[in-house]
């Protein structure tokens, strides 16, 4: 990347990180926008970081060789990849149709040359994704396939292809790739865990040639203790030293927790296993 580019990735980030943030804070201030879950400032900032990191690279079609000698034509799919970083990083978490559609019009004032379609119906920034190799908005609906059936499939591992299932999916999958961690929430029953583990039995089958997948679940329940998170983990990775454990050679260790919000509360409210 050249040094003009950087430069001008780093005015992104510098520029409208903190502004974006603003705006969510005072739209959620006046309850025109809800949060599932709160998250900090640095929180969102390394999110897009993360998902900014993931999604600039030649397998999603940004190739430097051909569009290196037509900088316009580069900044404007970096502008557009950046945005769609702010939209999921910093306003994944509002949870109402008011607030996405609200803190799109922001998104979209800041970035007049975004080139997003125009909105229908209910429809928002969140309804499309951004396509690096032709430089255009997509429709996430257009990438989710018809569900199929499976007799043998077990009924709780049965994931229903929908709109929310599919793009969750690939933003955990984008962060898994550079070693960022995911919180996913929600209200029960509407898929947390099998989103997770459809994904997890993606990632293995991706990697049988190479095996660097090593998936760890746990299940928290209210008698859940620290000590037993720490036994769960330990007894399925090798001993390396006295005091050091690590996984098989050459693969990556996945930790996948369930009911994350599940141990009891000890006399000060803290939740060592969490902790």
């Amino acid at each position: 990347v050249s040094q003009d580019m950087q430069q001008f990735i780093l005015s992104l980030f510098v520029e409208h990180t903190q502004t974006l943030i603003a705006h969510k804070r005072e739209l959620q201030a006046q309850g025109t926008l809800k949060v599932a879950i709160y998250s900090h400032d640095i929180s969102m900032a390394a999110t897009a970081c993360h998902l900014f990191e993931s999604l600039f690279t030649a397998a999603n079609g940004i190739s430097l060789e051909s569009t290196y000698s037509n900088q316009e034509v580069l900044q404007a799919i970096v502008e557009k990849v950046f945005a769609f970083c702010m939209l999921w990083s910093i306003g994944g978490n509002i949870d109402d149709l008011d607030g996405r559609a609200a803190f799109s019009e922001v998104l979209v004032a800041l970035f007049p040359k975004l080139g997003l379609p125009k909105f229908k119906d209910s429809m928002t920034a969140f309804d499309f994704h951004i396509d690096c190799k032709s430089n255009q908005w997509v429709l996430w609906k257009d990438y989710v396939d018809d569900f199929h059936y499976e007799a043998n499939m077990p009924y709780t591992s049965i994931l229903v292809p929908t709109l929310d299932t599919f793009r969750y999916s690939y933003l955990t999958e984008l962060l898994f790739h550079v070693n960022y961690g995911v919180f996913l929430t929600g209200e029960s029953g509407v898929g947390k865990t099998c989103i997770a583990q459809n994904l997890i039995h993606k990632l293995k089958t991706q990697s049988a040639a190479n095996c660097n997948v090593f998936p760890i679940v746990l299940n928290f329940s209210a008698q859940t203790s620290a000590k037993s998170v720490q036994f769960g983990i330990e007894k399925k990775l090798q001993k390396r030293t006295k005091t050091k454990y690590g996984g098989p050679q050459n693969k990556k260790v996945l930790i996948y927790i369930d009911d994350i919000n599940m141990p009891a509360k000890e006399e000060f409210g803290a939740q060592p296993p969490i902790e």
